[in-house]
């Protein structure tokens, strides 16, 4: 599993979350931006930059999920 991230705004306990992620599941956080996503038989090719290194990264997925940043409702509390 492979999270590839430009930035985060984390909440209480996301630091927690990501240390038991990569240590009991191998999850691999790289902070980045991707490039390009193209299909490669049954799977999903993910192309991009690991900016922390300053290399390219390129991942084999059965599955991709884009998300894009959520702007809070007026009115609304940071504490939901």
């Amino acid at each position: 599993m492979y999270f590839i991230w430009i930035s985060a705004r984390p909440g209480k306990g996301y630091d927690e979350f990501t240390r038991r992620a990569q240590e009991d599941y191998g999850a691999k956080y790289i902070r980045g931006r991707v490039s390009r996503i193209y299909p490669k038989g049954k799977k999903m090719v993910v192309q991009g930059a690991d900016t922390l290194l300053g290399s390219t990264v390129e991942v084999e997925a059965d599955l991709v999920v884009l998300a894009t940043a959520a702007i809070a409702a007026d009115g609304s509390s940071p504490d939901g």
